[in-house]
């Protein structure tokens, strides 16, 4: 038997309540990976701005810790996307 699209959606059984609470949950991802992106603009780094100054030390301008994990989460949860 050949599976067509409405078979397939039959099967799965997948309800409007099931979209809207996938959809609700993309919007919190999208959320939190924003307030992420806030942090890295208020240090003025962004994602991929050096963290270390041109002798090779840590920049000491700049929050590190907040910086390294604003930039782990957004790796993180992009990749759950």
């Amino acid at each position: 038997m050949k599976m067509t699209e409405e078979n397939s959606l039959e099967r799965l059984n997948v309800t409007m309540e099931d979209v809207n609470a996938l959809i609700k949950k993309k919007e919190e991802i999208e959320e939190q990976i924003k307030a992420y992106y806030d942090v890295l603009e208020d240090q003025g780094v962004g994602v991929e701005g050096p963290l270390v100054d041109a002798e090779g030390y840590p920049r000491a301008d700049v929050n590190l810790y907040q910086i390294r994990t604003a930039r782990h989460n957004i790796s993180c949860k992009g990749l759950l996307g």
